[in-house]
């Protein structure tokens, strides 16, 4: 069951999007396709940025994903042990650097997910996760701060 909060991106999620620490949660982005079907794509904690109060997320350039995201609305669905948020909205296209498209996810609606009634005493305990190599989270690191700062000048600019 679902609840809808205020159409801005929550604190607690910004908070957790710019902790200094990388998180392992993968992201589901669930775009839809040119026939009308979900297609999903497994965004990392290092590909969504928060710049301010708005949520900025890289794709590798030319993907079905970055197209269909040209075309028509999408979810991000956030699914933590602490929480769970679907943010619906539409992307806009930043710019395209370093063999990604980068996009601002303008924001439609947020939905939080919560057990009904009859499902008091049931709750997630994990979510999807990954787990890479430190050469692997450093050079993704390296490459989240470039893009940010990008996503910050573009937003200023």
């Amino acid at each position: 069951m679902s609840i809808q909060l205020p159409a801005r991106v929550p604190r607690r999620l910004l908070d957790w999007l710019n902790g200094a620490e990388p998180q392992s949660t993968a992201i589901p982005l669930v775009t839809i396709d040119e026939v009308g079907f979900p297609h999903i794509a497994i965004l990392s904690w290092f590909e969504v940025i928060a710049v301010e109060a708005e949520i900025c997320f890289f794709l590798r350039e030319g993907t079905h994903s970055a197209g269909n995201l040209l075309k028509r609305p999408a979810t991000l669905l956030l699914i933590t042990p602490e929480f769970v948020l679907y943010l619906k909205g539409r992307a806009a296209l930043l710019f395209s650097q370093f063999g990604h498209d980068v996009f601002r996810f303008d924001l439609h609606a947020v939905l939080k997910d919560h057990p009904a009634v009859e499902e008091s005493g049931t709750r997630i305990t994990s979510a999807i996760s990954f787990r890479d190599d430190l050469p692997v989270r450093r050079e993704r690191l390296r490459l989240r701060r470039k893009l940010a700062e990008k996503c910050r000048i573009a937003k200023d600019g």
